[in-house]
């Protein structure tokens, strides 16, 4: 009888262990999900049957482009390729397009009339989309890349989430309405700061400057302190080396104050006065930012004798990646030692 209760018991203990496990690994095994839908476009004066293009393309940081091609993604650019014209065009208005959308991408749409090559900015896509009609405003915007350049700008009807993408171009200028979902507005300025101080524009205009920088920031919602301490994470980065000889300037573009001289007087038990002077400088900020797969919250505080710096993170959606899954292995700690205490107890019935 003895021997079937600590069977019975065993076989409870392992199936608990099972478990335990098991939902450990479903509380970190979360994996991207796509959500699929139709976008409908206003072909406006591009009355055109068959020669309007859909190119649509989904970016995320530390990952090659894709491309949404013949109803899948692939990473190879197909630009120009008839397989990604616009799947019912017949209707005399309107043109239709499934896509594909990924957690954790930015994806982006531009409409393109082939026979005129007319295109429009880069719109941000989202869900929110599906079922919407997206169309093209009387509004031109600077090529981003190539000042030289225009794109004719998009919006939907009601997701106003999508649209032709917020960026600062090469000339300094803010153009566009919507940020896509893992853009990180912080790091935006700061890298802007870091390309565009001390360019000119093909007119002869700086490209950065202290109206434009103070644009940027007011634009994109973010505040100089966030933006300087984003900067200084670019010391040491690849392709930034030039960070030393611009960090004056960026500092005083964003009003960062240097070290100050600080006297103390001190009146001495005999009467006298001793000036103590202390050269020192402390500077405290803090920031959030998202990109890509998660959140970082970073609080440094310097000085010239103590320095502190606390870094935490999350990865994805899920708290227990950051924490090394404490809860599932509490659990299973647990379980062994219920099983342990059993089998003492059982074999203390057996001997008496």
């Amino acid at each position: 009888m003895n021997k079937k209760f600590i069977s019975v018991i065993m076989a409870a203990t392992l199936a608990l262990s099972s478990a335990a496990i098991c939902a450990s690994a479903a509380e970190v095994d979360i994996q991207p999900s796509k959500e699929t839908g139709k976008i409908k476009f206003d072909k406006g004066s591009w009355d055109k049957e068959h020669s309007i293009a859909f190119y649509i393309w989904a970016t995320k940081e530390g990952e090659h482009d894709m491309f949404w091609v013949a109803g899948q993604w692939q990473e190879e650019a197909k630009w120009a390729s008839k397989k990604i014209v616009a799947d019912d065009c017949e209707d005399p208005k309107y043109c239709e397009m499934e896509v594909d959308i990924m957690d954790g991408w930015n994806t982006f749409i531009i409409f393109n009339d082939l026979e005129t090559s007319a295109q429009t900015f880069d719109c941000v896509l989202t869900p929110s989309a599906f079922g919407d009609t997206a169309h093209m405003s009387d509004e031109l915007l600077e090529n981003p890349e190539d000042s030289d350049k225009t794109c004719i700008g998009v919006y939907f009807d009601n997701a106003g989430d999508c649209g032709s993408h917020k960026v600062i171009t090469s000339t300094g200028h803010v153009v566009g309405t919507a940020l896509a979902p893992n853009d990180n507005p912080t790091w935006i300025v700061a890298n802007a700061l870091y390309k565009l101080l001390g360019k000119m524009d093909k007119n002869g205009e700086e490209c950065c400057t202290q109206e434009k920088v103070d644009t940027w920031v007011d634009s994109f919602g973010t505040n100089k302190a966030d933006v300087w301490a984003k900067f200084q994470e670019f010391k040491g980065q690849d392709g930034r080396e030039q960070y030393d000889e611009k960090e004056a300037d960026v500092k005083k573009l964003l009003g960062i104050e240097d070290e100050t001289d600080t006297t103390s007087s001190e009146t001495n038990s005999d009467g006298t006065s001793s000036t103590e002077s202390n050269n020192s400088s402390s500077s405290s900020s803090t920031s959030s930012t998202s990109n890509g797969g998660g959140t970082t919250s970073k609080t440094t505080t310097n000085s010239t004798t103590t320095t502190t710096s606390t870094t935490t993170s999350t990865v994805g959606n899920t708290d227990t990646a950051a924490t090394g899954d404490v809860t599932g292995t509490a659990a299973f700690a647990g379980v062994l030692l219920a099983a342990a205490a059993t089998i003492v107890v059982t074999r203390k019935k057996v001997e008496e």
